[in-house]
């Protein structure tokens, strides 16, 4: 546990907008989509706020307590608890996932305003019109719940595939009844558990680890990135995890659609036994460490 003071930059930056640019190419249709992402949720929250503690209904008063114990919880959240497991740039997810429910806190109360008795939006065509503009907003918001790729927001999300499903259990079935480890992203690991369920642990420097790259903040995953990092050292690292688990059988899988840099493929083509490449979409590359 740290102490949140000294960390308040960190509660501030969830409030940071992630869609800020400065291309000045990009068409005005995007930034005005990622415009409204950004800033509708908070004006909104903002209203509800101002009209919670200017009301004096006391019907209100548990909305209000809740919604000022929700701000607590993600300053909290966000300042004062590091989590094992976690690599740093996933650090704040559990504060962002808070933060969500904060923002869609503000829908009863807008709900509240526009239906109510003696409410200025009483009269149906006012209430329609209201009601055009959230469908319109809720059609925007089915955009978002997809992964984007566009000129705005050029970070694709990819998924578990069908692929990542056939390596898994093509390695595992390569492999022959033998313990084995694999370097790869989150995608191909989650494909593991999926079909394979916590098949194995391995122990490396006194921790019980899974024979996939998980968690992000793990020791396996943390070699899986020195080793695109140094491709050089790949031969050191992947022997150092070989010596110290008593494993003899790594795999590396490296995803085609990421473009990697020529040395990394190189490097790991001389060092490794063996190449392979899946469907076209995976590079497979397998270290066979003998006694």
């Amino acid at each position: 546990i740290l102490n949140p003071l000294n960390r308040l930059q960190a509660f501030l930056n969830l409030f940071l907008n992630p869609f800020i640019d400065r291309f000045p190419h990009i068409p005005w249709y995007y930034d005005l989509t990622y415009g409204i992402r950004y800033w509708l949720p908070i004006l909104a929250t903002i209203a509800t706020i101002i009209f919670l503690f200017k009301t004096k209904e006391s019907k209100l008063n548990p909305y209000k307590v809740w919604l000022v114990g929700l701000i607590l919880s993600i300053f909290l959240v966000s300042t004062i608890f590091v989590f094992n497991g976690i690599i740093g740039h996933e650090q704040q997810e559990f504060a962002l996932r808070l933060l969500q429910c904060f923002y869609v806190s503000s829908l009863p109360i807008l709900a509240i305003l526009i239906f109510r008795p003696k409410s200025k939006l009483e009269k149906p065509y006012l209430q329609f019109t209201v009601l055009a503009f959230f469908s319109f907003l809720l059609t925007i918001s089915w955009y978002f719940s997809y992964p984007q790729y566009n000129i705005k927001y050029p970070f694709f999300a990819p998924s578990v595939s069908a692929v990542d499903i056939y390596t898994v259990n093509y390695m595992h079935e390569r492999a022959g009844g033998e313990p084995y480890i694999v370097l790869s992203n989150q995608m191909t690991s989650a494909a593991a558990l999926q079909e394979l369920g916590f098949l194995m642990y391995h122990t490396i420097e006194g921790e019980e680890v899974l024979w996939y790259a998980l968690p992000t903040g793990g020791d396996l995953y943390q070699r899986f990135t020195r080793v695109l990092a140094e491709p050089e050292n790949a031969d050191e690292i992947l022997n150092y995890i070989s010596e110290q688990t008593g494993v003899k059988r790594i795999y590396i899988v490296l995803h085609m659609y990421w473009p990697w840099d020529i040395d990394v493929l190189k490097n790991l083509n001389q060092g490794s036994n063996t190449e392979l490449h899946i469907n076209n979409e995976i590079y497979l590359f397998e270290y066979i460490y003998e006694d």
